[in-house]
């Protein structure tokens, strides 16, 4: 995180948006790499999410959560000095407009950081991870919600290249933690994919989704379960 430390670096005192912030996990990044910033603010469109993130950061005085829709920001212009955009871009569509709006409210020598999971190349454990993924989000699909697969860099920076912002640096976020091998306790990965198939059992290719969870099950018993890489991108207005 050491590149990260010292693009934050350059802005003393900043204020900064977190887009689809979740539960907060990129401001937990934030915040163990940066603490000279003057506010930072997350939003995100599920109440559940903002709540959620309301109080695990309750004793952050200078974080705080509201609950919008990127697309329409009520922010003036040129408000931030940062925003980030983490693990969200396979779950929008209309890039271009998100964009536009994201450069209307930071200022004119500001950054946007985008932190992205790869899809490709990973190890087998990594893929335990993107086949999990992938099946939430296929699920998803099933029930209306956007939610792509993820994307290779390639992707990722065709996209981007495609946004009123230009690529200033990007590099891979390697995984700190070990794999975990074959020995490791998959029930965890068992629970949340029969949780994931109670989202539509009613549908009628409840058979092949279940097929799917079962090859999902089989893999990760053989090969264990890492987090997937992540890429990060340092974005300039153009």
């Amino acid at each position: 995180m050491k590149k990260l430390q010292i693009e934050l670096a350059n802005f003393p005192q900043s204020t900064i948006l977190d887009i689809g912030t979740g539960y907060g996990s990129f401001i937990e990044i934030l915040t163990k790499n940066f603490n000279d910033y003057r506010e930072i603010i997350g939003i995100d469109t599920s109440q559940t999410a903002i709540d959620a993130a309301k109080n695990h950061f309750k004793d952050y005085e200078r974080i705080k959560f509201i609950k919008s829709d990127a697309f329409t920001m009520h922010f003036e212009n040129e408000t931030f000095d940062i925003i980030t955009l983490s693990n969200s871009l396979h779950h929008l569509h209309n890039l271009p407009t998100l964009f536009d709006q994201m450069r209307r409210v930071l200022k004119k020598d500001g950054i946007v950081i985008v932190n992205e999971m790869l899809s490709d190349p990973l190890t087998l454990p990594q893929i335990s991870h993107r086949l999990i993924h992938h099946f939430a989000a296929e699920i998803d699909r099933e029930k209306g919600i956007i939610h792509d697969e993820t994307f290779t860099e390639s992707d990722i920076l065709n996209l981007l290249n495609k946004t009123c912002f230009k690529i200033k640096d990007h590099w891979p976020i390697n995984n700190e933690s070990e794999d975990l091998s074959v020995s490791f306790d998959t029930s965890w990965v068992h629970g949340t994919l029969d949780q994931m198939l109670k989202r539509i059992q009613n549908s009628a290719q409840i058979e092949y989704y279940t097929n799917q969870a079962n090859l999902i099950k089989n893999h990760v018993s053989q090969h264990g379960f890492s987090s997937a890489t992540q890429m990060l991108f340092i974005l300039q207005p153009k």
